[in-house]
C-alpha cells in the first residue's frame, strides 16, 4: 500500500476520534448529526463518516437505528486524556526550560532524509531542538511538518511551541496523535547534544500527529533521558 492510500485508510480513524470527542456535549439517546451533515462539517467523504461510526458503534460509543439514524450510547467506565505538546506538558507542571534550535530545514527531495523512522513522502520541514532545564537536557527533537500545511515554516520563531504555532499562523490543529514509546540506550552522536554520557538509558517517542481532517502534519521523535519523560494514556479495546 502507497503512502497515500495508507494515509487514506486512516482517515476514518482520526474522524471517529473527533466525533467521539463532540460526543461528550450530547445527551445518552440523542441523536447525532447525518452523515451528510457531518462530511459537510470535517470536509470529508461520506464514506470516511460511515466508517467512522462503524468504529464507534464497535466501541459501544454509537448505536444505530435502521430510518431514525445514529444515537449516543450509555456512557462506559472510562477515562480520556487531553492532548498536549511537551510544551504544554512541562507549562502544566510549572517547569522552566529553555528550547534550543539546533537545526532548521527544508527537505524538498523526500529521497535524501537520513531519518529511517520517518518516512517522509512529500517536502517537509525538518527541525530539531534541544530542551532543557537548568542545563538539565529533558527532551532532544526532531520534527518532520510536511511544507504545504506550514510554507515559510523555517522562517518563523521556532523556540516555543510547535503546535501554538502550527494553530495560530497556520489554522492547523493537532487534533488526534499516535505513539510510539520504547527504551533505548542513548548513542554517542544524540548524547553529545543533550550534554549525557552515552549509553545514558532513555525513553524514545515516535510520533504521528494529526489535523481534524485527519491530515498527518507532523512526524515527530523525542528521546528524553531516563526519569525526564511525562506521560499519560487511555487504553481501550
Amino acid at each position: 500500500m502507497g503512502a497515500l492510500a495508507k494515509e487514506e485508510s486512516l482517515k476514518p480513524v482520526r474522524i471517529s476520534e473527533l466525533i467521539r470527542a463532540d460526543l461528550s456535549e450530547l445527551a445518552i439517546h440523542e441523536v447525532i448529526p447525518t452523515e451528510r451533515q457531518m462530511a459537510e462539517h470535517f470536509g470529508v467523504s461520506r464514506v470516511t463518516i460511515r466508517n467512522a461510526l462503524e468504529i464507534l458503534e464497535h466501541a459501544g460509543l454509537v448505536y444505530r437505528r435502521q430510518g431514525s439514524g445514529t444515537f449516543v450510547a450509555p456512557h462506559r467506565d472510562t477515562h480520556h486524556h487531553r492532548l498536549r505538546s511537551f510544551s504544554e506538558e512541562l507549562a502544566l507542571r510549572e517547569i522552566e526550560y529553555e528550547t534550543s534550535v539546533i537545526d532548521v530545514r527544508l527537505i524538498e527531495n523526500p529521497e535524501l532524509t537520513d531519518s529511517s523512522w520517518a518516512k517522509i513522502d512529500e517536502p517537509s520541514y525538518r527541525i530539531e531542538r534541544v530542551r532543557a532545564n537548568k542545563k538539565v537536557a529533558l527532551s532532544w527533537e526532531v520534527s518532520y511538518v510536511k511544507a504545504r500545511f506550514a510554507p515559510g515554516l523555517d522562517k518563523e520563531r521556532l523556540s516555543g511551541s510547535l503546535y501554538k504555532l502550527l494553530s495560530d499562523n497556520y489554522g492547523q490543529v493537532v487534533e488526534s496523535a499516535d505513539e510510539e514509546i520504547s527504551s533505548l540506550l542513548i548513542e554517542e552522536d544524540i548524547s553529545r547534544k543533550l550534554s549525557v554520557s552515552a549509553g545514558t538509558p532513555a525513553i524514545e517517542i515516535k510520533r504521528r500527529a494529526f489535523n481534524k481532517r485527519g491530515d498527518c502534519l507532523e512526524l515527530a521523535r523525542a528521546i528524553r533521558p531516563n526519569g525526564q519523560e511525562f506521560l499519560k494514556y487511555s487504553i481501550r479495546r
